[in-house]
C-alpha cells in the first residue's frame, strides 16, 4: 500500500496495471486551517503547562521554608533545596519522616517536629484530585525563623500607633523634686523590672510611663496602654488576653490578639490598676508570674515577653489592708515605684510648664497668644491645682480662647480665678456640712456619673462590690 503524494508521480494506469487499490483524498482549505489551529492550541497548552511548572519550581526553590511532596505510595514528587539540605539529600530520611507523620488525609494538620538539633513547625496538607487522594505536601518552618518573623511583625505594628511618643524631654520642670525624679526614671528604665507609678489624678502618669519606655532597651518595640477603669471587667479581660473565634457572643470572626500579645518584647502600661476586681487581679498575677497568657476560649498558652508599668491614684497598700487588692500582686507590681509630686508642691515649675504648653495650645485652638503677664503667672503659682497639670492646661486653654492673641492680662482673666476659687470653697463648705449619709450619696452619684451609669465600674471605683452598691442605691430611692 502506498500512502502519500504518489498521485502526482504516478498516473491512474500505473495503479490499475499493478492492481493496487487507491483512494484519492483531497484536503480542503478549511480542514488544513483547522489542523493548523489545533496544532497551535496544543502548543499553547503545552507551553502554559511548562511555564506554570517552571514558575512553581522557582517559587518552591526560593522559599524560605522547606517544602516537599509525596504521592500515595511515598514516592517523592517535589522537593526544594531547603529540604534537600535539611535532610542531607537523603530520600530515605524524607520517606521516614513522612511515614512517621501520616496523620489523617481529611484535613490540614500542624505539629512541631525535631529534625537534628532544631525544632520545626510542620504543616501537613493532603492533596486531592477530583475527589481522590493524590499525596501530601509538607512545609517546614524553623522555630528561629518564626520568632524573627514575629518580632518583625510586632515592630511593624508598633509603627502603626503602638508606640510611645513622649520622652524625658517632655517632662517639664527643673524643681529639685522633678530633677531627682527624672534621674530615678532613667535608672529604673535601664532595668527590666515592673514599675508602679503613683500620683494624683492629672499629674500625667502615662507621660511618665512613656518616658520610662523610651529610656529603656525596649524603646524600639511596642508600647501598649490600657485604662483599667474605662472598661467593664469582662471586656477588660478580652482586651488584655484576647480571644479565639466563637469564644463568646459578639466575638470577632477569627479571634483577636490581646494587649499582652501586641506588647510582646515591649511595654504594657496598665493605668488605674487599682480599679481591677479581684478575679482580674488573679489572672494578671498568673500572667506576670508565668510570662504566658491564654486567650479566652482557647486551651493553648502563648509565651509573652512584656515589661509592665502600672499606675494608680489609689493607696494600694491601704487597698490590700481592706481586702480589695491582692497582696501578692501588690508586691509583684511594686518592685520599683515612682511617686509623682502634685503640682502644688512644685509651683516653681509652673512657669516652665506654661511656656512649654503655650505653642501647643496656640496650634490646637488656632490662637496667637504670645505670653502671660507677670500678674497672671503669679496667680497661677498661688493656686492649689487640685487637678494638677491637667487642670492647669485646661485653665490656660480657657484663657487663650478668651483672649485669642497677644499677652494674657490679669484684668482679662481674673474672673476665671474667681470662679475656680468659688467652686473650691463651695465644694469645701458642702463637704463640711454634709452628714455621713449625704457624703456617701454624693460619692455614689459622682461615681455613677463618671462611669456612665455602669454600676459594676462605679462599685470598683468606690472600692466596694456591686451587691453592696446595689443595696445602697435601693436605700437611696
Amino acid at each position: 500500500m502506498v500512502v502519500g503524494g504518489a498521485w502526482h508521480s504516478y498516473d491512474q494506469d500505473f495503479f490499475t496495471d499493478y492492481g493496487i487499490p487507491y483512494i484519492i483524498v483531497e484536503s480542503s482549505k478549511e480542514s488544513i486551517e483547522q489542523s493548523l489551529q489545533n496544532a497551535l492550541e496544543v502548543y499553547k497548552f503545552s507551553y502554559e503547562q511548562q511555564r506554570q511548572k517552571e514558575l512553581l519550581e522557582t517559587m518552591v526553590a526560593f522559599s524560605e521554608d522547606g517544602i516537599f511532596a509525596i504521592d500515595e505510595s511515598g514516592k517523592i514528587l517535589l522537593m526544594n533545596a531547603y529540604c534537600k539540605e535539611l535532610f542531607e539529600n537523603d530520600e530515605e530520611a524524607v520517606k521516614h519522616f513522612a511515614k512517621g507523620n501520616k496523620g489523617t488525609t481529611e484535613g490540614n494538620e500542624v505539629f512541631v517536629e525535631r529534625i537534628g538539633e532544631e525544632f520545626f513547625l510542620v504543616h501537613r496538607i493532603p492533596l486531592w484530585v477530583q475527589g481522590d487522594s493524590a499525596g501530601i505536601v509538607y512545609t517546614l518552618k524553623r522555630e528561629k525563623k518564626i520568632r524573627e518573623d514575629e518580632n518583625l511583625l510586632r515592630t511593624e505594628l508598633s509603627k502603626k500607633g503602638l508606640h510611645a511618643k513622649y520622652t524625658l524631654k517632655d517632662i517639664y520642670g527643673k524643681s529639685k523634686s522633678m530633677t531627682e525624679l527624672k534621674k530615678q526614671i532613667a535608672r529604673y528604665a535601664a532595668t527590666d523590672a515592673t514599675i508602679l507609678i503613683l500620683g494624683e489624678s492629672g499629674t500625667g502618669k502615662e507621660l511618665f510611663a512613656q518616658a520610662v519606655h523610651n529610656c529603656s532597651l525596649r524603646r524600639n518595640n511596642p508600647f501598649v496602654a490600657i485604662n483599667c477603669s474605662a472598661l467593664p471587667m469582662n471586656l477588660l479581660e478580652s482586651e488584655l488576653f484576647g480571644y479565639v473565634d466563637g469564644a463568646f457572643t459578639g466575638a470577632k470572626k477569627g479571634g483577636k490578639a490581646g494587649m499582652f500579645e501586641l506588647a510582646h518584647t515591649g511595654t504594657l502600661f496598665l493605668d488605674e490598676i487599682g480599679e481591677m476586681d479581684l478575679s482580674m487581679q488573679s489572672r494578671l498575677l498568673r500572667a506576670l508570674q508565668e510570662k504566658e497568657i491564654m486567650r479566652i476560649g482557647d486551651n493553648k498558652v502563648i509565651a509573652v515577653d512584656v515589661r509592665i508599668v502600672a499606675a494608680t491614684n489609689r493607696d494600694l497598700y491601704h487597698e490590700v489592708e481592706e481586702g480589695r487588692f491582692r497582696e501578692d500582686l501588690y508586691y509583684r507590681l511594686n518592685l520599683l515605684d515612682i511617686s509623682i509630686p502634685p503640682l502644688r508642691e512644685r509651683t516653681e515649675d509652673i512657669r516652665e510648664i506654661a511656656a512649654a504648653l503655650l505653642p501647643q495650645i496656640n496650634e490646637r485652638l488656632h490662637c496667637r497668644i504670645t505670653a502671660f503677664s507677670p500678674a497672671v503667672m503669679d496667680r497661677l503659682e498661688e493656686f492649689p491645682w487640685k487637678g494638677n497639670v491637667r487642670e492647669l492646661c485646661n485653665t490656660l486653654e480657657k484663657m487663650a480662647l478668651l483672649v485669642q492673641y497677644g499677652t494674657v492680662k490679669m484684668e482679662q482673666v481674673s474672673f476665671i480665678f474667681h470662679e475656680m476659687e468659688q467652686r473650691g470653697r463651695h465644694e469645701s463648705v458642702l463637704t463640711d456640712q454634709m452628714t455621713l449619709a449625704e457624703m456617701e450619696r454624693k460619692m455614689i452619684q459622682k461615681a455613677l456619673q463618671a462611669c456612665g451609669g455602669n454600676q459594676t465600674k462605679a462599685a470598683a471605683r468606690l472600692g466596694i462590690d456591686r451587691t453592696t452598691l446595689h443595696r445602697k442605691l435601693t436605700k437611696m430611692m
